[in-house]
C-alpha cells in the first residue's frame, strides 16, 4: 500500500487536476487471476506491490451547483493503461460537523484520458468529499483501488480591474488615428479559493484588435497588454477588454469587462522624428469655383483641378451657403463639383454651414441636410465625414448665442440619422476664434458632448507675435 500526496490548489489545472488536500490510496486488487496476468503485463505492477495508478480530486463550487472532477493517472515509471471507464465509483459528501449527508454508487462511468466529471448538485463551500475508485486493467483481470477526499472549493471569479490607454509608459486620454499605443488591463480573481486561465480579448465595439491569454493564481492579479494597437476613425472611442473561457469556469461573469475611452484626432502620421510632429494639412476650397460668378474659361479648370489633386490635402473644409445656393444662379452644382475635386484629392471632406443669419432653422436645416444626402449618394461623396454648423459664432456681428447653436446641430442630427447618414458624418465644433472660447468650450461640455464629435479652432499667426500659437 502506498500514500501519494498531490499540489495545492493554487497550481494551474495543466494536463491534470487540482487536488485540495487530497490523499489517494492504492490497495491490492480484488479478483483470483491477478498473479497470472502479472507475467502478461510485466510494465504494469500488479495489485499489491508498487502502486499502478494514481488519481486526482477536485470539487467546486458556485451558484449552480457543485461539480467534482476526477483525473487518473499511471503511475511514474510504469506502463499502465488509461482507463477508458472507471469500472465503479463512489461519492460521499459530509456536512461540516463529519456527519454523512449522501453517498452516490456508479458504475462503467465513462474517462477518456483517466478524466470524468462528476455533478454534485448543492454542496457548500468546505464540505468533505470522499471516493472510491475502481480501475480495472485493459484485460479485465486486474482490478486497483483508488481512495480519497478533498475539500469543496469555490469556483473562481475573475474580473478586469483596470484597464488604461498607454504611450510609452504614460496614460493618455487621447490617440492620434493610425498611430500605434498600447492598452493594458489588470485581471484579478476575487473569490481567493483557486486560480484559472483565460482568454483576455480587446475590442472597439464590435472590431476585435486583439487577444491574449492570463494565469491567475487564488486571489491574484495578473497584467495582459496589447501592443501597438491603432484606430482609423476620428471620435470618442470605447475600448473593451473582456475575459472569457476560464479554466475553471467562474461563479459570475457578469463582470467580466472593463472600458477604457480614448478620444481619436484625425491626423497623419509625423513627417520625422527630428523634426515638431505635424498632424496634416488641408485647404479651404471654394464652393463657388465652378459657378459662372467666377469668370473662369472651362480650359482653366482642368489645371487647376490637377494641381490640386497633387496638392493631395489631409483635410478639406468647403463652406455651404444656404442663400446663395437658392439664389445664385449655378452655386449649387458648383458646390457638388467641389466636393468631387476635394474627392478626388483624397482628402477628408468637412462642409460647414456657412451662416445661420436670418435663417429659419427648420427650413434651412431640411435644406442643408438634403444637400448633405445628395453629395453622398448622388455624387458620390463618400469622404465627407464632418459637418460644422455657423462658421466662427463667437465673432462679434454673428448673432447666434450658445442655445440656439445647440437647437440647429439637434435638428441636423436627427435629420442626419432619419437619412442614414449619422455614422458617416461626425459633428467638428465650434469653429472658434479667439473671444471668450472658454464659455463657449464650457457651453459644449456641459450640453453638447452628446453632439460633438471634435472640436476646431481658428488661430490666425501673427509674424510680430510668434508666441500666439502656443497661447
Amino acid at each position: 500500500m502506498r500514500l501519494t500526496s498531490f499540489p495545492g490548489v493554487n497550481a494551474r489545472r495543466r494536463t491534470g487536476l487540482l487536488a485540495a488536500g487530497l490523499v489517494v490510496v492504492v490497495v491490492s486488487a480484488v479478483g483470483a487471476r491477478a498473479s497470472s496476468a502479472a507475467a502478461d503485463v510485466p510494465s504494469c505492477p500488479p495489485p499489491g506491490g508498487a502502486a499502478a495508478y494514481q488519481a486526482s480530486l477536485r470539487a467546486l463550487t458556485g451558484p449552480g451547483g457543485a461539480d467534482l472532477a476526477i483525473h487518473v493517472v499511471r503511475a511514474p515509471d510504469t506502463g499502465c493503461a488509461f482507463p477508458p471507464t472507471l469500472k465503479k465509483v463512489q461519492v460521499k459528501v459530509f456536512a461540516p460537523d463529519g456527519t454523512l449527508l449522501s453517498t452516490r454508487n456508479l458504475d462503467d462511468v465513462e474517462a477518456p484520458g483517466g478524466s470524468a466529471d462528476l455533478r454534485l448538485g448543492a454542496v457548500a463551500r468546505h464540505q468533505q468529499v470522499a471516493v472510491d475508485v475502481l480501475v480495472q486493467s485493459e484485460d479485465t483481470t486486474r482490478t486497483y483501488v483508488l481512495r480519497g477526499q478533498t475539500t469543496t472549493l469555490l469556483r473562481p471569479d475573475l474580473i478586469v480591474s483596470k484597464t488604461t490607454v498607454v504611450n510609452g509608459t504614460t496614460n493618455v486620454p487621447v490617440v492620434f488615428a493610425t498611430r500605434a499605443f498600447d492598452v493594458r488591463a489588470r485581471v484579478s480573481e476575487l473569490n481567493g479559493d483557486v486560480g484559472a486561465s483565460a482568454v483576455v480579448t480587446l475590442h472597439d465595439g464590435a472590431t476585435a484588435l486583439g487577444s491574449t491569454t492570463v494565469d491567475i493564481g487564488a486571489g491574484g492579479s495578473a497584467d495582459v497588454a496589447f501592443h501597438d494597437v491603432s484606430l482609423t476613425d476620428p471620435g470618442r472611442a470605447d475600448l473593451t477588454v473582456n475575459v472569457r473561457d476560464a479554466d475553471p469556469a467562474e461563479t459570475s461573469e457578469t463582470n467580466n469587462s472593463g472600458r477604457a475611452t480614448v478620444d481619436v484626432i484625425n491626423v497623419a502620421a509625423r513627417s520625422s522624428d527630428l523634426l515638431v510632429p505635424v498632424g496634416g494639412y488641408g485647404a479651404q476650397m471654394n464652393q463657388n469655383v465652378y459657378a459662372p460668378i467666377t469668370g473662369a474659361p472651362l480650359g482653366a479648370f482642368a489645371d487647376l483641378e490637377s494641381k490640386v489633386i497633387a496638392q493631395q490635402p489631409t483635410l478639406v473644409r468647403v463652406f455651404f451657403n444656404d442663400v446663395q445656393a437658392r439664389t445664385l444662379r449655378g452655386a449649387l452644382d458648383s458646390f457638388y463639383k467641389t466636393l468631387q475635386l476635394a474627392q478626388r484629392a483624397g482628402a477628408t471632406i468637412n462642409v460647414t454651414l456657412q451662416s445661420t443669419g436670418d435663417l429659419t432653422l427648420s427650413l434651412a436645416v431640411t435644406r442643408f441636410a438634403n444637400a448633405l444626402n445628395t453629395a453622398v449618394k448622388t455624387y458620390g461623396v463618400s469622404n465627407l465625414r464632418w459637418v460644422t454648423i455657423q462658421n466662427e459664432p463667437n465673432l462679434e456681428g454673428n448673432k447666434i448665442t450658445q442655445a440656439e447653436l445647440e437647437a440647429w446641430y439637434r435638428a441636423l442630427d436627427s435629420k442626419l440619422r432619419a437619412l442614414g447618414l449619422r455614422d458617416q458624418i461626425r459633428f467638428m465644433g465650434l469653429d472658434l476664434v479667439e473671444n471668450h472660447q472658454q464659455d463657449w468650450f464650457d457651453y459644449a461640455a456641459s450640453h453638447m458632448s452628446d453632439l460633438l464629435d471634435a472640436y476646431s479652432i481658428h488661430v490666425f499667426w501673427d509674424y510680430w507675435d510668434t508666441a500666439k500659437l502656443e497661447q
